[in-house]
């Protein structure tokens, strides 16, 4: 039996100083970190400006996504409802709905939707899902819905309802 102490022993030793090297590393990350960010903290206070995109998002990438799919949804409400054909039309209407002039809080902390997103040059990207998908027909630059993206915006706004 005193061997088997001595053995269980041995491991929780190991345990216990694998435990402390983590704990350590976790501890020692944090505090880089927290100091990164206070000296960023105080930049802003100071009315300097402050770059966060090298601190990564967990779901950065699903955010990136959902704002295309957001852009692509108004291009297809925009062309169906506000009766929109052309790209000028089309990017102008973008441009006035995700880059307003002015909401407090969030153009200040420069968090518009549309915020460092080029309509203009992003178009074709933007676009051309929709056309692949038969959501979209363009003909002599003019683009128009198609039955099927009428569907799609019919669901999304009969959803919309649903959550007032």
């Amino acid at each position: 039996m005193g061997g088997w102490k001595t053995k269980l022993g041995a491991a929780g030793v190991i345990c216990t100083g694998v435990g402390m090297l983590i704990g350590g590393f976790v501890a020692m990350k944090i505090l880089v970190d927290g100091v990164g960010l206070s000296k960023e903290a105080f930049a802003s206070i100071k009315g300097e400006d402050v770059d966060l995109e090298k601190y990564e998002v967990p779901f950065e990438r699903h955010w990136r996504m959902s704002k295309l799919k957001t852009f692509r949804t108004w291009i297809m409400y925009s062309i169906k409802e506000l009766k929109l054909k052309t790209k000028d039309e089309i990017v102008g209407e973008l441009n006035h709905t995700f880059k307003p002039k002015y909401i407090p809080i969030l153009t200040e902390y420069k968090f518009r939707l549309g915020e460092g997103f080029d309509f203009e040059k992003s178009f074709d990207a933007l676009v051309n899902p929709l056309l692949e998908s038969n959501l979209l027909n363009k003909r002599n630059g003019d683009f128009m819905i198609t039955d099927n993206g009428k569907k799609h915006i019919a669901e999304l706004t009969r959803n919309l309802r649903f959550l007032q």
